[in-house]
């Protein structure tokens, strides 16, 4: 399907479907009937603290929250950050959704598409996950909305610190069927082309950024180019506390992005904000260092290991021993220095093979 010019849709008028929380603070009630909640909440005071734990009574304490956790999404959250291409979808034909925060100072919006069925992201089907991340990128497309948005973190509807305008059908949900037929087949074309350069690169070139500075692609290059220098960084010990980790990231990702675009450099707040999202996600989802250590280094690890190089070792060992053996056969007036030349193993460990 193709952009329709509509007229306006009626999720967009404030006063009908929607009550911005200037007029009516929307009742916890409202709220959740729309948006689902588990017991436990990833929270965060403001931007820049460090992720904690809260319960439902203590949530409108906090300014962001996470409304999915790390074995299901139960929502999908797409960030604009321009008034502009809100205004844009004034005009076209995209699906209502359930929950809209406006940043009140900034003008930023976040929406929010609650799911029917919520996706498992722990060992998820490959179909699902294919289909999951071609409704993600499609509507990032159709929205114009922030590719580096990793959507760990949402405006909280529930703190009263933003403009919250919510469905009038307080059951209002979509699966990933219904938001792909909002999805222009042109986009969706793009998406299957890129997934398939992907495959076809294999395994060895799977950290080759795909993006080019070149092409109008700077923020998407700094970001892939930034996380692949921090994933590897994250295991440092000395980074484990958030406003270090947080601190070490925007230093990095500005001389990354210092280095490469000296010529044409993005503002400051565009560059914090790949920054931030990506020491958000890897400080939400990876293992800390004390996790790391104990599935990598303890003791009972290290057996493991030294058994395994063992193994290894004397199945190497055997290996190089019958090709000395063999050598001696094919040659018997030849040395120990010039089987060691013919068959490239220490002259020592050939002298052993012989004695033995």
């Amino acid at each position: 399907m193709d952009f329709q010019q509509t007229s306006s849709p009626e999720w967009r008028e404030p006063l009908s479907f929607y009550t911005p929380n200037t007029l009516r603070v929307p009742t916890f009630y409202d709220l959740e009937q729309r948006i689902p909640l588990t017991d436990h909440i990833r929270v965060k005071e403001f931007k820049e603290s460090a992720p904690e734990t809260s319960d439902k009574k203590h949530l409108p304490n906090f300014m962001l929250f996470n409304p999915n956790n790390k074995k299901f999404v139960n929502t999908l959250v797409f960030d604009i950050d321009s008034e502009e291409h809100m205004d844009c979808l004034h005009w076209m034909d995209i699906p209502e959704p359930t929950v809209r925060s406006e940043n009140p100072v900034k003008g930023g919006f976040h929406l929010q598409f609650r799911l029917k069925d919520p996706i498992q992201m722990i060992n998820p089907s490959p179909k699902v996950k294919y289909k999951l991340d071609m409704v993600m990128y499609g509507l990032q497309q159709v929205f114009c909305a922030d590719p580096t948005y990793n959507g760990l973190f949402t405006k909280n509807p529930f703190s009263g610190q933003h403009y919250v305008y919510m469905s009038a059908d307080p059951n209002l949900s979509y699966s990933l069927e219904d938001l792909l037929d909002f999805i222009p087949e042109k986009i969706l074309d793009q998406f299957r082309e890129m997934k398939d350069k992907k495959v076809k690169r294999g395994k060895k070139s799977k950290k080759e950024n795909p993006y080019s500075p070149e092409q109008g692609q700077r923020h998407m290059w700094l970001f892939q180019e930034g996380r692949f220098v921090l994933y590897s960084d994250w295991h440092n010990k000395e980074l484990q506390q958030y406003s270090v980790w947080r601190q070490y990231c925007q230093e990095t990702i500005r001389n990354i992005h210092d280095n490469q675009f000296s010529y044409d450099p993005l503002s400051t707040p565009e560059v914090s904000r790949i920054a931030g999202s990506i020491a958000d996600y890897i400080y939400e989802y990876f293992e800390n260092f004390e996790a790391y250590n104990t599935r990598t280094h303890s003791s009972d690890v290290q057996i493991i290991r030294n058994q395994r190089s063992q193994k290894v070792r004397k199945a190497s060992a055997d290996k190089k021993k019958d090709l000395v053996l063999l050598t001696r056969e094919e040659h018997p007036m030849a040395s120990a220095q010039e089987i060691s030349t013919l068959t490239g193993i220490h002259v020592r460990s050939v002298y052993r093979y012989l004695a033995a």
